[in-house]
């Protein structure tokens, strides 16, 4: 696997009202952010730099979009890697507000700023679904050969097994072996590395030989079964 070297990921910073999803209302402290917070520790070291919002989704749908969009805007350099710790739907990153209507401007910011196969990674539920977010968020990315991985289910933002990956829409896990794929999720940072991993360095993973990181190189992600 390539480590990134220049990473911007946003999570809403307030938790949301409890719901039938989110029972406890500690969505954004019990889970958004220590996904965000894993993801910096992971990769901020290395000569790595990840760059993070914990954006205000009490403010006005409008503004949350102008805060993320700002914030990316300012990173220094080019990035390789977008992370989105928060709620989704088929048609939006919920908690961001940016739905189907949104990507075109969503996308002109994320193409300012990100080099050629940027990796997007929609930690967030349901965005993958067929013709949904994700695969509408790649399409107009497709000029600068962007990759966009997403969960097409409800589950947990981090450890959630479906994983698809655009474009294409392929499942991520390897044939035969979704159980150990989802194990090894929830035991290990696996979750944080697969956007950069090819499919035989998953499968070396879940054999017990995770790949040596190394420098980003021009490569596709070869998960396409």
């Amino acid at each position: 696997m390539y480590w990134p070297v220049n990473s911007f990921v946003f999570a809403p910073l307030h938790d949301s009202p409890p719901d039938v999803h989110n029972p406890l209302g500690h969505d954004a402290t019990g889970k958004f952010h220590h996904g965000l917070d894993a993801w910096r520790q992971i990769y901020g070291g290395h000569g790595g730099r990840v760059t993070t919002l914990k954006f205000d989704n009490h403010a006005r749908a409008p503004l949350r979009r102008r805060e993320i969009m700002a914030a990316m805007n300012a990173v220094v350099g080019m990035l390789d890697a977008i992370a989105y710790f928060g709620h989704g739907s088929p048609n939006s990153m919920a908690s961001a507000s940016f739905g189907r209507h949104d990507i075109p401007q969503f996308a002109a910011a994320v193409r300012a700023k990100s080099q050629r196969g940027v990796i997007i990674a929609l930690y967030a539920c349901d965005c993958g679904r067929a013709n949904g977010f994700a695969e509408a968020l790649q399409a107009a990315l497709a000029d600068i050969e962007a990759v966009v991985f997403a969960h097409p289910v409800f589950g947990d933002s981090v450890n959630n097994p479906a994983v698809v990956r655009f474009p294409g829409g392929a499942r991520v896990h390897p044939p035969g072996r979704f159980g150990e794929w989802a194990t090894r999720l929830r035991v290990s940072n696996l979750w944080a590395r697969f956007p950069f991993m090819t499919a035989e360095e998953i499968v070396a993973d879940l054999d017990g030989h995770p790949p040596a990181p190394r420098g980003r190189t021009r490569r596709r992600h070869a998960a396409a079964h």
